[in-house]
């Protein structure tokens, strides 16, 4: 058997920068796909907590309005009609997308994000302004109530007692305490200025603001305080969050800077683990230790393999076409990764025992052996031997032929 021979392939400058330009473009797609993964997965956190605040919507009242058996009600109808109506919007969207295909990508965050635009617009739309029709109705039920049980108990009383009795009934017209606030609204409100303060638990001051959201949520949901007690508690707290604004958004902007920096990094170091198939590190995370520059310098060490792999991928293309214009076939491929290597191998038909085994290593390195072919491993007999030398002494003049290009 003929030693292996050695060539090494030099890149003309013009294809290094179509190999550059190729895997830029690579990269690029990739980051865009994550990208826009990302901002899906968020419009999906969107979707549900916009779901639930339209399940919940006038729940509570709806609730009180059944008791005095006004399901069937004007107002009631109203408010059920277009809580039907959203909750139909919701469950309509039955899109799908391709997440290697970045149209497809596109085309589902566009109009995803035009559906919650659209249902959270029609949501606030005089949304209170119903709640409010049917608590009026619930008002008038009750007195309605007051008033039938007044006359009820007023036919064993004389008519003095009546006139007495009658008078501060007819003439009250306060609406129920548990009304008079829309706490519901207020605790809305409040995690709508909060939410931006909450957002990661990785926030300087995200503690102070979780426990002062705690507590406010534990008076709206306390049935020992009436409504007005609820209010002045949550307008204090959200007072001194007021207080603190100012200092939480300056340590906010900088911290937003330092994540924004650190995701510029770790989006390369996603779209190369993904051209390369490599898994992803959980180290370097943004539920791990952020540390920028060990990140940075796996990121020069992918950019470097990436460079590589790709390069030795174009010079075995490069190598098969060669020999595919000299007429010589394939019998075998292999592609072998070791700790520290990629090879190729492919195995060129020289006779009808005798073969090529064409090496490509990572680094560009191209090797030639002939050798004999066979489906079962055995020594190579004196006659085979020979064989392998003659095709190598014809096969030698090929090789430098394909050197010279």
């Amino acid at each position: 058997m003929s030693g292996p021979k050695y060539s090494q392939l030099q890149l003309e400058r013009a294809r290094q920068r179509r190999l550059e330009q190729e895997r830029q473009r690579r990269l690029e797609e990739e980051r865009r796909k994550l990208e826009l993964q990302r901002h899906i997965q968020a419009l999906h956190t969107q979707f549900q907590q916009v779901k639930e605040k339209v399940a919940h919507y006038g729940k509570d009242i709806l609730t009180s309005a059944s008791q005095y058996n006004l399901q069937d009600s004007y107002s009631v109808q109203l408010l059920e009609d277009k809580k039907q109506h959203l909750q139909e919007q919701l469950a309509g969207f039955t899109k799908t997308y391709n997440e290697n295909q970045i149209s497809s990508m596109e085309s589902y965050r566009k109009d995803l994000k035009f559906l919650l635009e659209e249902v959270s617009k029609e949501f606030q739309k005089d949304r209170l302004e119903k709640i409010k029709n049917v608590e009026k109705e619930i008002t008038s039920a009750q007195s309605h109530e007051k008033q039938e049980a007044f006359l009820q108990e007023s036919e064993n009383l004389s008519v003095n007692e009546k006139k007495n009795y009658a008078i501060p009934e007819v003439k009250r017209k306060e609406k129920p305490q548990e009304y008079e606030v829309d706490l519901e609204e207020v605790v809305d409100q409040v995690k709508e200025e909060l939410a931006p303060y909450l957002e990661t638990s990785q926030l300087p001051f995200h503690s102070e603001v979780y426990s002062l959201y705690q507590s406010i949520l534990s008076i709206y949901k306390n049935e020992s305080f009436d409504s007005g007690y609820k209010k002045s508690q949550i307008d204090m707290r959200m007072s001194t969050f007021f207080t603190m604004q100012p200092k939480y958004d300056e340590r906010m902007s900088r911290f937003q800077k330092q994540v924004q920096e650190y995701d510029d990094v770790y989006l390369h170091y996603q779209s190369l683990c993904k051209v390369l198939e490599k898994e992803e590190s959980s180290a370097y995370s943004f539920d791990g230790v952020w540390d920028k520059d060990a990140l940075q310098q796996e990121v020069i060490m992918l950019e470097r393999e990436l460079a590589d792999k790709q390069q030795a991928q174009y010079i075995s293309e490069s190598v098969e076409e060669v020999m595919g214009s000299l007429g010589y076939d394939i019998v075998a491929n292999d592609y072998m990764v070791r700790t520290k290597q990629t090879v190729h191998h492919n195995i060129y038909e020289l006779g009808i025992n005798t073969g090529v085994n064409v090496f490509v290593s990572d680094q560009g390195s191209v090797l030639f052996e002939v050798s004999g072919v066979s489906e079962q491993e055995k020594d190579l007999t004196s006659n085979e031997r020979v064989e392998v030398k003659e095709a190598w002494r014809i096969f030698v003049p090929t090789m430098r032929k394909s050197k010279k290009g």
